[in-house]
């Protein structure tokens, strides 16, 4: 009975042990809410949180740290009405990290009571106005805690930390318990879809998850399809107005919220929420809506025919490593200090009467927020691909190393680039903006102003555009910088330098530049002390050497051996990592462009990984300037890892490290199966079965 007592006493304190955490499995097709959801084998019919969970399902309220599985290769015809909160654990101000992910922080909050522990979400999100851990901003993994003063992190998918280091002790960061809805391997097999759709087709489900006020929400590995939109610019049945009036939407769905993803928090935020490798594929709007939300992460989903509003962004937050394909509006409204980056947009060609007055916008637009970074993203075939509105008079926004391109099928002739508005003291640095078709133009490469004719608005003062190349390759093309419109002192202390332009159809003499609504030749553009430091063949004939302006398969816009006049020719700028994150300068000083020319003769070579029985991490496509790639391999059960591939390379411990890349190669993971034997032997008072003859095993 003692015994059996302090039994009962160790199981109680364990669960209360920060880390404690149950998994819940849900399957729409079999699963019964009256089962105890706990495994597999007893899955729950609903998610805990859908409105038609009924008795065991229905009492059950997760807990930071629990798991909620959908199965694989079901689809779940329901609705989650998030109903609990995660943990925050530690947060910090004095933060430090280094190149192998130990977090650190003067003021030792990573005590035991903290409750932090393996597994744990810990996001380095920015508050400097100047950006100073920018290139340290991610969501991490915690791997294990090692003092009171310091965490070891992994990247998200529990591969070898790769995010930058900084050797401040005023980083900030965030750790924390989610309560996670995802996938799981083994649960089912293809994909885990919850769909919006409904048997008589009439009126879709308006959303997939509510987050209402909860938060520490992970949401991740699922594909979320068909919610309600419309297939036309008529305007929902009943609507008065716009199909944007919400009231309306309302009315129409008998709910206050629409969109696969929707918090609403208001009048306060939702904090920490995390949507990651997810697809999302056919719905009206507000995908992920609410600008209110801080510390918020969008990281590597897919979205596809999206409607009016893709994602909202809030303060803190990190959208990054997503892919927008034929989307409305993409991802706009951008919190203070957010940082997007690594982005893929294309194809987001909608007019207003596509989407209920909304026209296609690649990033913004952005209203009334600071300190935001737009870093590395690829926006292709859009209308207005990165658009500032209305920010007031304190802004500090940062454009670096983007690629903006526009194609034969972009359709619409008056596409904007760049477009800052009432944005003031906003730095347009090292983008490449290019137009490769022979129809259809860039009305503006890079265009600041804000006042109307008649000088009424905000000023948009001290605006910078630095570095950039701009090239249209179409007959008498003129995109080109605009500052001002119609007011002289529309855009007062804006300063343009070291900028590359490249239009070799264009008429000699075309005026390719405007000040204050006055049309300007190349020449006239210097005179007025624009591009002074620039090569003086920097307009507009002159090749830049770029790798290919238009080739076979895709695009490459790196620099090459032939790129002499943009090479070595740039200014110091904000951001020292060029588009590939190759660090800046690699020469004498700074190249124009969004691409770093290297010793490589300015090749970037893509090294693709791959794994049987086995996986590799990070799994995902690795671009490098002809240095060596690590990647983690680890065995399936029963295997052990053997590396391999056309990279070639060397295997220690769990890590193979590539040889110096040359070209494009592959990494592979190859597992190779260990058959041992087990011998039966008996024993007093214990019986094996089977017994006598020697069985096979593969490490079962």
């Amino acid at each position: 009975m003692i015994v059996f007592r302090l039994i009962l006493i160790v199981l109680l304190s364990l669960c209360s042990l920060p880390g404690w955490s149950a998994s819940y499995y849900v399957d729409y097709a079999s699963g019964d809410d009256t089962n105890n959801g706990t495994g597999a084998e007893t899955p729950f019919k609903h998610s805990p949180g859908d409105p038609n969970c009924s008795d065991t399902c229905g009492s059950t309220t997760p807990t930071a740290g629990d798991i909620i599985y959908f199965k694989k290769g079901v689809v779940y015809l329901g609705q989650v009405n998030v109903n609990a909160s995660g943990t925050l654990r530690v947060s910090g101000t004095k933060g430090t990290i280094t190149a192998d992910g130990l977090l650190s922080d003067g003021d030792s909050p990573f005590t035991v009571a903290s409750g932090i522990a393996a597994n744990d979400l810990c996001m380095v999100y920015n508050a400097s106005t100047t950006g100073a851990w920018i290139s340290a901003v991610g969501l991490y993994k915690v791997s294990e805690r090692t003092a009171d003063d310091h965490v070891h992190l992994l990247n998200l998918d529990g591969s070898t930390f790769s995010g930058g280091a900084y050797a401040g002790i005023d980083m900030t960061f965030k750790c924390w318990t989610p309560i996670t809805f995802t996938s799981l391997t083994g649960f089912g097999a293809g994909d885990a879809t919850i769909s919006g759709d409904v048997a008589d087709n009439e009126v879709d489900r308006g959303y997939a998850f509510a987050l209402g006020t909860n938060n520490y929400i992970r949401i991740s590995g699922l594909k979320i399809i068909d919610g309600d939109w419309p297939n036309s610019p008529t305007y929902p049945p009943g609507a008065s107005t716009t199909c944007d009036d919400d009231s309306q939407w309302a009315t129409y769905f008998n709910i206050s919220y629409i969109g696969a993803i929707y918090d609403i928090a208001d009048p306060g935020p939702i904090l920490g929420t995390v949507i990651d490798n997810n697809t999302f594929d056919n719905w009206w709007r507000g995908t992920l809506f609410r600008t209110s939300s801080q510390y918020r992460v969008v990281k590597d989903n897919t979205f596809n025919k999206i409607g009016s509003v893709t994602a909202y962004v809030g303060t803190y937050a990190l959208m990054e490593g997503n892919t927008f394909t034929d989307t409305g509006s993409t991802i706009r409204a951008l919190g203070d200090y957010s940082v997007i980056r690594n982005n893929s947009i294309s194809n987001a060609l909608h007019g207003s009467g596509d989407y209920c007055g909304n026209h296609s916008d690649g990033i913004g637009p952005v209203w009334g927020h600071d300190y935001t970074w737009i870093i590395g993203n690829t926006i292709q075939d859009t209308l207005m691909y990165i658009f500032f509105e209305y920010n007031g008079e304190s802004t500090y926004n940062y454009i670096v190393n983007n690629l903006l391109i526009r194609t034969d099928t972009s359709g619409e002739t008056n596409g904007q680039a760049i477009t800052i508005i009432n944005a003031p003291n906003t730095t347009v640095d090292g983008n490449l903006i290019i137009d490769v078709g022979s129809t259809g133009v860039f009305s503006v490469g890079i265009k600041f102003y804000n006042r109307a004719s008649d000088g009424s608005g905000y000023e948009s003062p001290n605006g910078t555009a630095r570095n950039n190349i701009l090239i249209a390759v179409g007959e008498n093309k003129t995109t080109g910088i605009t500052i001002g419109t119609g007011d002289a002192e529309s855009s007062p202390g804006f300063a343009a330098n070291n900028n590359y332009y490249y239009f070799p159809n264009l008429t000699e003499g075309t005026k390719t530049f405007s000040i204050a609504g006055v049309t300007k030749t190349w020449a006239e553009w210097r005179v007025a002390g624009y591009d002074v430091a620039s090569p003086e063949t920097g307009c507009c004939g002159t090749d830049p050497g770029l790798t290919d302006i238009v080739a076979a398969g895709g695009f490459d816009f790196t620099a090459s051996s032939a790129s002499s006049a943009v090479v070595n020719t740039g200014a110091t700028a904000s951001y020292p990592y060029d588009k590939n994150n190759i660090t800046r300068p690699q020469g004498a000083t700074w190249d124009i462009g969004a691409y770093e020319y290297t010793a490589g003769g300015g090749s970037t070579y893509t090294v693709t990984p791959s794994a049987t029985n086995c996986t590799i991490s990070p799994a995902v496509d690795q671009l490098t300037d002809g240095t060596a790639v690590a990647f983690t391999l680890t065995g399936a059960y029963g295997y052990s890892a053997s590396g391999g591939g056309t990279c070639g390379g060397a295997l220690v411990s769990s890590t193979w490290t590539t040889e110096a890349v040359t070209g494009d190669c592959t990494a592979v993971c190859t597992g190779v199966g260990h058959l041992g034997t087990i011998t039966p032997g008996g024993a007093a008072n214990v019986t094996i079965t089977p017994g006598g003859t020697p069985n096979a095993t593969m490490g079962n």
